[in-house]
C-alpha cells in the first residue's frame, strides 16, 4: 500500500496516514479556535470536509469550557457568600475560602491554567 512508505515529514519519517492524521488534527484545532472565538459558521475558514463532524465536536468542547466558567464563577461566589456569613470573624472567613479554594482543582488543574498561559504567550 502506498501510504504504508515512510517518508520524511519535519524531520522525523513518518506515512502518508500519518502526515494525513496530523493535518487533520491541525485543522481541526483551528476550527475549534474560530468557533470558541464566536465566528458565525459562514466565517468560518478552512475543513469543508469534515465540517459537520467538527462542528458537533467544537460544540461539544464549548459547552465543556462554559460549565468550567460557570463552576469557577460558583466558587467566587461561594467567597462572597462567605465573607457574608463570617462577617468580621477573619478566622471562619479563611476557612470558608480554604474549602471553596480547595475544590478549583477539580474544575480546572494548574497544568492546563499554565498550558493555556504558554499557548497565548506565543500568539
Amino acid at each position: 500500500m502506498e501510504t504504508d512508505r515512510k517518508q520524511h515529514f519535519c524531520g522525523v519519517n513518518v506515512t502518508q496516514d500519518e502526515i494525513n492524521e496530523y493535518k487533520y488534527k491541525m485543522e481541526i484545532n483551528k476550527f475549534i479556535r474560530q468557533v470558541m472565538e464566536g465566528k458565525k459558521p459562514s466565517e468560518l475558514e478552512g475543513v469543508l470536509y469534515y465540517q459537520d463532524q467538527i462542528i458537533e465536536i467544537a460544540k461539544l468542547v464549548v459547552k465543556k469550557e462554559r460549565e468550567k466558567t460557570l463552576q469557577l464563577w460558583m466558587l467566587l461566589d461561594d467567597v462572597d457568600t462567605a465573607d457574608d456569613i463570617a462577617k468580621s470573624n477573619d478566622d471562619v472567613y479563611r476557612s470558608l475560602c480554604r474549602q471553596a479554594h480547595a475544590k478549583r482543582w477539580a474544575v480546572l488543574t494548574g497544568d492546563e491554567v499554565d498550558a493555556e498561559i504558554r499557548a497565548r504567550g506565543q500568539e
